[in-house]
């Protein structure tokens, strides 16, 4: 999706299908197959649908639209600072109990 590309979700459980703007939240809501899916995957069910993108040209339209929620869901500032806070109260506790023991 980071890369403009149309996306066919198909996760550990299950399968989602094609993801654009209108189903984004609910794909991912579902880990994008992973959780909680209806359906199973396919052949037959996957040939259709990589048939169906082949032969369409919303692929590229559908590619940037994926970007920007990518960018928007994923913002690195939103998402690496807190990461980054937990690793260094990690490493402060860490080395405070070292201290101690």
């Amino acid at each position: 999706m980071a890369c403009e590309r149309p996306v066919i979700a198909c996760g550990h459980h299950g399968y989602f299908g094609e993801v654009n703007r209108n189903n984004f939240q609910q794909a991912w809501e579902c880990y994008f197959g992973d959780h909680a899916v209806e359906q199973t995957c396919n052949q037959v069910i996957l040939h259709r649908d990589l048939r169906n993108f082949l032969r369409s040209d919303i692929g590229v339209q559908t590619g940037r639209d994926l970007r920007k929620l990518v960018l928007k869901q994923f913002d690195s500032k939103k998402n690496i600072v807190p990461l980054i806070e937990l690793y260094t109260s990690t490493l402060l506790s860490f080395e405070q109990q070292q201290t101690i023991n």
